[in-house]
């Protein structure tokens, strides 16, 4: 649905130049949820402005639904945009139109009758969970209402793509998890292939299918979000998956950790099966060993557990089930 064939983008010239992409290679599945995450300045926005051609690349070829976008007119550009919406982390809403008319605008751009458009965005606000709202202007909405708005807009012409970029990273916690949870729905419903750009694993922890890690321009790892989890290569895929997971020591603990004490603490962090959290307790009924648990930090993406436990093993031998656990990394923190 969506493919990257050798994409570079500089911005200036000569020893002057400077590279924000450099050959990039990427291909989105059709009806995926796909997430580009980096850091501040990696590229993610001047690639997804390159799958609309908002951005030139500088060289290699942009496809959309078949359709080769750098090698189109500004004609044929134009009407291939009409199938790839796109949401912004600031909403871009008209100030002076109201709900209604925010969501219908491209719809009049495009020249279709009132009727139509009445009907559509009407549609749109109903999918949005926005009934009710229709007459309200963007200065009388909350932050999710707004980007609910812009969903509906992006979707009013019944694109194939949607592309998002941060939309969610001028949101609360609450908030972004609603949005997330609408985009899943509007994949779901619409089979539409959704290109997300986050700065935040935890956002393509909750929705996407797959990712692609960028930094300084280049994409150094991509996969499913379940492989990345489970088996990450590079030090960027390490850094953004232990900024999803807490491992600080619970203040419980903590003032308890001694070089002596009754009971083993440690932490075990599990990246695989669902079943391998099981182990914890089969063992320690096995060898007669008690399980006192201070924290569980666990979440389960593509049908595998991620995360960790922090427990007090209290027992003859809590070290026994320290070596037989498999498929988890066992660490000892001390003894309380």
């Amino acid at each position: 649905m969506i493919e990257l064939k050798s994409v570079s983008k500089t911005f200036g010239d000569g020893e002057q130049a400077v590279y924000a992409l450099k050959n990039i290679n990427l291909c989105v599945p059709k009806g995926r949820i796909y997430g580009v995450i980096g850091a501040s300045g990696a590229g993610k926005s001047t690639l997804i402005r390159c799958v609309n051609m908002l951005e030139a690349p500088t060289s290699g070829s942009v496809v959309v639904a078949g359709q080769t976008l750098t090698e189109l007119n500004r004609s044929a550009l134009n009407k291939a945009r009409q199938h790839i919406g796109m949401i912004f982390q600031h909403f871009n809403l008209l100030s002076n139109r109201n709900v209604f008319d925010n969501i219908a605008l491209p719809l009049e751009l495009a020249g279709h009758p009132p009727k139509y458009i009445k009907q559509r965005v009407n549609e749109l606000i109903a999918l949005v969970g926005l009934v009710g709202r229709e007459q309200a202007y963007p200065a009388q909405l909350s932050g999710g209402q707004k980007q609910r708005v812009a969903i509906a807009r992006a979707l009013a012409p019944k694109p194939q793509v949607l592309l998002c970029d941060e939309a969610t990273s001028a949101l609360d916690p609450a908030t972004t998890k609603q949005i997330l949870d609408l985009l899943a729905d509007i994949n779901q419903q619409l089979g539409i292939t959704i290109l997300l750009i986050t700065h935040e694993m935890q956002v393509v922890k909750q929705i996407c299918t797959d990712v692609a890690i960028i930094d300084a321009g280049e994409l150094v790892e991509a996969g499913t979000v379940g492989s990345i989890f489970a088996k990450p290569k590079t030090a960027q895929a390490k850094r953004f998956i232990a900024a999803t997971q807490h491992d600080e020591l619970p203040k419980a603990l903590a003032s308890e950790l001694s070089d002596n004490g009754e009971a083993l603490a440690v932490r075990i962090t599990f990246s695989g099966s669902a079943h391998d959290t099981e182990q914890l307790y089969q063992l320690a009924a096995e060898h007669q060993v008690a399980v006192r648990l201070y924290q569980s930090d666990l979440d389960y993406v593509d049908g595998a557990c991620f995360g960790h436990v922090i427990a007090a093993l209290k027992g003859e031998q809590p070290e026994v089930i320290c070596a037989a656990i498999n498929g988890a990394k066992v660490e000892v923190l001390g003894r309380v």
